[in-house]
């Protein structure tokens, strides 16, 4: 494929994962148990195994960055809890391609756990307060700061073509349900391989 057809070709990717991935829906976690055709199965921390059907798996590989590499300007995703100063403390951070730049924007809920929230935002400025990082970020009119500690894993993503689906792998799914059938396309792995950390 020439290459100016190949790079039209992953901002497609992109600009559809951003419709979906990070976005609301399902999102199934946890470990690939076995996998029948288009059917994956996995199961979660609780010990509950989910069947999704995936037939035509897009995988989204994350890789570990460096915080400092972050600069005012980029394009983050922050799964977040309310800490105890009102404001939001990152469970992680997620930098975005910039072809997704400005997709799914906003301050939305999310699955992990007690009052988590999701983030979508543009990062306007970052200062040191002890050992975390506070980011403000800006979504439309509104401005929220992200306190992002150094537990809080930082990454970023692209379509890995590549990659395929193996049993033992730890997998995100970006899902959705209709009845009792689970259906998704977006397959979320970490090269280091655990969990994506959203």
């Amino acid at each position: 494929m020439p290459l100016d057809l190949k790079t039209l070709a992953i901002t497609a990717a992109l600009t559809l994962v951003s419709a979906t991935a990070h976005a609301a829906g399902l999102r199934v976690r946890g470990e690939v148990t076995a996998i029948d055709g288009p059917m994956i199965s996995v199961e979660a921390a609780t010990g509950q195994v989910v069947d999704v059907s995936v037939p035509e798996p897009v995988v989204l590989l994350y890789r570990d960055i460096d915080i400092e590499d972050i600069a005012p300007g980029a394009y983050v995703a922050a799964p977040t809890v309310k800490s105890a100063d009102g404001n939001r403390r990152a469970l992680g951070l997620v930098v975005f391609p910039e072809a997704m730049r400005g997709l799914n924007e906003g301050f939305k809920s999310w699955d992990l756990g007690s009052d988590s929230k999701m983030t979508n935002a543009t990062v306007a400025q970052i200062v040191a307060r002890g050992t975390d990082r506070v980011f403000t970020v800006t979504y439309g009119d509104e401005q929220q700061l992200v306190e992002v500690p150094p537990s809080a894993p930082v990454t970023t993503f692209a379509p890995a073509d590549d990659a395929d689906i193996q049993i033992g792998m730890k997998v995100v799914i970006f899902a959705d349900q209709s009845g009792d059938a689970i259906s998704g396309q977006y397959v979320g792995i970490h090269e280091n391989g655990g969990l994506p950390p959203l």
